[in-house]
């Protein structure tokens, strides 16, 4: 399968710099994953390289440094520009996205009705796994 992972306040604490007591749970199940040959991906709506004087100048070099240490290749670390990250989840035909943002939850269910990929929001204990198919039957009965 392919897994992805939100980096701010998912495996990484928040933009701002507010604590994320999830990431090490988070990292864990990223892990754990892994050791069962999941290709993982971390999709970030933080600037790349070739915007690096955007936002926070250099914003994308913490991302890089913790898929390093998670043994995450470069190419597998997608950066949005600020964009919402649902379209390019789709695109890469995302099976399971790790998200903390109700926002691009919200996106998701709304422009993504048909798709058949999981989100696994970490902001809520426990985690839940929201899939728009389930949704959507749950919002007709």
């Amino acid at each position: 399968m392919k897994i992805s992972f939100d980096f701010d306040g998912t495996i990484a604490d928040a933009f701002d710099g507010t604590l994320n007591e999830q990431k090490e749970k988070v990292i864990l199940k990223l892990k754990e994953l892994q050791a069962e040959n999941h290709e993982i991906f971390i999709v970030t709506k933080r600037y790349s390289p070739d915007n690096a004087m955007k936002g926070e100048v250099n914003e994308h070099i913490d991302v890089f440094r913790l898929a390093a240490e998670l043994g995450i290749s470069g190419k597998n670390i997608i950066f949005t520009n600020r964009k919402l990250k649902a379209d390019k989840l789709v695109e890469l035909s995302i099976d399971q996205h790790y998200e903390n943002s109700e926002y691009e939850l919200k996106y998701f269910l709304n422009n993504f009705k048909n798709s058949s990929m999981n989100f696994v929001m970490v902001n809520r204990q426990p985690w839940e796994i929201i899939n728009a198919n389930i949704v959507e039957a749950i919002l007709e009965e």
